[in-house]
């Protein structure tokens, strides 16, 4: 993760530890915070989408809640479809830079957002993808 440390625990004794402390050391966090930076959401809006990630108002957030219903959803052939789609959906973009040929030059960063963005969007909406509009992808609508 640039900009961030990561720590690899391979101790029996201390991954106990971490589990019996799951607000405190949370996965919701890295996924919220890729969201972000992938997917291009305002400040403002992920600062909603991480209010009580740690579930220190009783309740859990918008972001612990969203993912553990997508984590369910995505099991079996349900996640078989969707990253088939994502795949579909990436290969195009691939292609289309294929046969723009070599001698353009893109931002790395922009392209992949972009990819990543149309790819699981596809996933999650099919052939009805609202952010194939890119006025829709740049939330300029």
């Amino acid at each position: 993760m640039p900009g961030g440390r990561l720590y690899v625990v391979n101790s029996p004794e201390v991954i106990g530890a971490i589990q019996k402390v799951p607000r405190v050391l949370s996965f919701w966090f890295i996924e919220a915070t890729l969201t972000k930076n992938l997917g291009g959401i305002s400040d403002k809006a992920n600062a909603i989408l991480l209010d009580n990630a740690r579930g220190d108002k009783g309740s859990n957030s918008l972001v612990v809640d969203g993912m553990k219903a997508t984590h369910q959803a995505m099991v079996g052939q349900h996640l078989e479809d969707m990253t088939a789609q994502a795949i579909q959906r990436a290969e195009k973009e691939l292609r289309l830079l294929e046969t723009t040929g070599t001698e353009n030059v893109i931002d790395l960063w922009e392209w992949t957002q972009h990819v990543f963005s149309l790819a699981v969007a596809r996933a999650v909406y099919g052939p009805d993808n609202p952010y194939e509009d890119v006025m829709v992808e740049k939330g300029l609508v």
